[in-house]
């Protein structure tokens, strides 16, 4: 397994936040964050774009090392 990049360890920290964020709203009433709270989804999506274009520039990197080789 290679290594993942520092893209794809940020956007999954930040798609993990956003489950948090999205169950605490579902469950929690009356929340003093709940500006917070109701902005999950923007957490999700920046992770999961961050996420992405990580794993994207890693595989782009791994596919040019690799005929390098060849």
């Amino acid at each position: 397994m290679n290594n993942t990049s520092l893209p794809e360890k940020i956007g999954l920290v930040l798609v993990i936040i956003g489950v948090t964020l999205m169950i605490l709203n579902a469950f929690w009433d009356n929340s003093p964050y709940s500006g917070l709270l109701e902005r999950h989804m923007l957490f999700y999506w920046l992770g999961m774009l961050s996420w992405a274009l990580g794993y994207v520039q890693r595989t782009g990197k791994e596919k040019k090392t690799q005929e390098e080789e060849e």
